[in-house]
């Protein structure tokens, strides 16, 4: 589980922005349903990011997905592959020629681990594992350019590695390839990371196709999509015509199953909606619909990026997803978030973190005032961010838990939201709102 990941000097990011998902200890709503109880501390189940156009939302979530990438790729990738891994600040003359910095802070079986690493556009400076046990932290490994010290006790794995390790690549990526337990899990947890993009749904559409195919969790994904109000009873695979060998081709499971995602973008065809045929108030019958060209963009994201989600719930992980509200109604948005906090949907306590600009789901009730996150730029243009539980209002007092928050975010009181100097028809609203909306 995710507990708190930092990021500095990455795209709008200059100064070091912390995304905790630690439940403060204070704050008591939603205890049963939104957290998720630890030893030394309990866990938030999701985060919600908030803030204007060009805030740096996206690029905090991006910053996750980079990190995750990093550490998948960078030992199997060439050197002209990495081209443009390095994103600096660039509002600040002193900030360019700096490495990135990205550190995550995660449980894994009982234990606490604290991984991160600098990079800039050639090589990674620095790099560190730690983990922590009952009389604190212990340095598994701790690399500074070409300087790698590796506890020999707690990280025999990584003896002899030093030199198998390129300047570009990332040292736990190289002992997990050399089947190293330790860095192998450490890995694992970040395989397990979950990205989606509310815009690019359809690069996903791979998981929820195999997962329709799939008899033991087929139901899962048609119960999902039933629940959400679309109107679709089922979903059916058919084959293509002319699809295949002569004679008829190979049966959509066989076909599908071999395909990449490139292929399943023009296979949209192969997939049917089944809805219900009503004589007033009487089903008389069912018609099969075209997925791709007599469904709604909402309904087709829906599906796209179902696959994805359910796989978090059912196995653990993390989702991160920028833009989740993108072609949805707030409702179904709503849904999504219910059942990341549900204890019969989400045995396995994944998480969800998310970029939305979706303020229905401040109003409902949901969120905690520590899941709820702003972010927005400074004079300086770079990102700031911060929690609704640490927000402090004008006279110093803390956001109270019955508070409007959907009703004081869209009128500034906040922060993160976008300052409207000359809009026509908005004028009474800008005095309203004291000059933000």
């Amino acid at each position: 589980m995710l507990i708190d990941f930092e990021v500095s000097n990455y795209r709008s990011i200059l100064n070091p922005a912390c995304l905790s998902l630690v439940a403060a200890r204070p704050i008591k709503e939603h205890q049963d349903t939104n957290v998720i109880p630890g030893g030394r501390f309990d866990l938030l189940k999701t985060a919600a990011i908030y803030g204007a156009n060009a805030s740096g939302k996206s690029n905090l979530v991006d910053a996750l997905v980079h990190m995750r990438w990093m550490v998948l790729n960078s030992v199997s990738k060439e050197q002209e592959e990495l081209q443009g891994w390095h994103h600096p600040f660039k509002l600040n003359p002193d900030s360019i020629g700096k490495p990135s910095q990205f550190e995550v802070r995660f449980a894994l079986h009982d234990e606490v681990f604290r991984y991160g690493f600098q990079n800039d556009a050639s090589r990674i400076r620095a790099e560190w594992l730690f983990v922590t046990r009952k009389k604190g932290e212990i340095a598994l490994f701790v690399r500074e350019d070409d300087d790698l010290q590796i506890h020999r006790r707690e990280f025999t794995e990584g003896k002899g590695l030093e030199q198998r390790t390129r300047a570009d690549a990332l040292f736990l990526s190289v002992a997990a390839q050399f089947n190293g337990p330790l860095a192998g899990r450490v890995l694992g947890w970040f395989r397990n990371i979950q990205p989606l993009h509310g815009l690019w749904d359809l690069d996903y559409s791979e998981y929820s196709m195999k997962m329709l195919q799939d008899p033991d969790r087929r139901d899962r994904i048609v119960d999902f999509i039933r629940s959400c109000d679309t109107g679709i009873q089922d979903l059916r695979i058919r084959a293509r015509s002319g699809a295949g060998r002569e004679g008829g081709g190979p049966t959509p499971g066989v076909l599908l199953a071999k395909e990449k995602s490139e292929r399943y973008r023009s296979d949209f065809t192969l997939l049917d909606s089944v809805h219900g045929v009503y004589d007033g108030d009487r089903m008389v019958g069912s018609v099969a619909l075209n997925f791709k060209t007599e469904e709604s963009a909402g309904t087709r994201k829906l599906f796209w990026i179902a696959g994805v989600i359910l796989d978090c719930l059912e196995k653990g992980g993390v989702a991160v997803i920028d833009e989740l509200d993108a072609r949805l109604h707030p409702l179904l948005s709503s849904a999504i978030l219910s059942r990341f906090h549900s204890v019969e949907h989400n045995p396995m306590n994944a998480q969800l973190v998310f970029a939305t600009h979706d303020t229905n789901l401040l109003q409902s009730g949901r969120l905690r005032r520590d899941q709820i996150w702003f972010i927005e730029k400074n004079p300086q243009g770079a990102s700031e961010l911060y929690s609704l539980a640490e927000f402090k209002l004008p006279k110093g007092q803390k956001v109270r838990n019955d508070a409007s928050f959907q009703k004081n975010y869209l009128q500034g009181r906040y922060g993160a939201v976008p300052f409207l100097e000359s809009w026509g028809g908005l004028d009474g609203l800008r005095e309203e709102s004291g000059g933000r909306l």
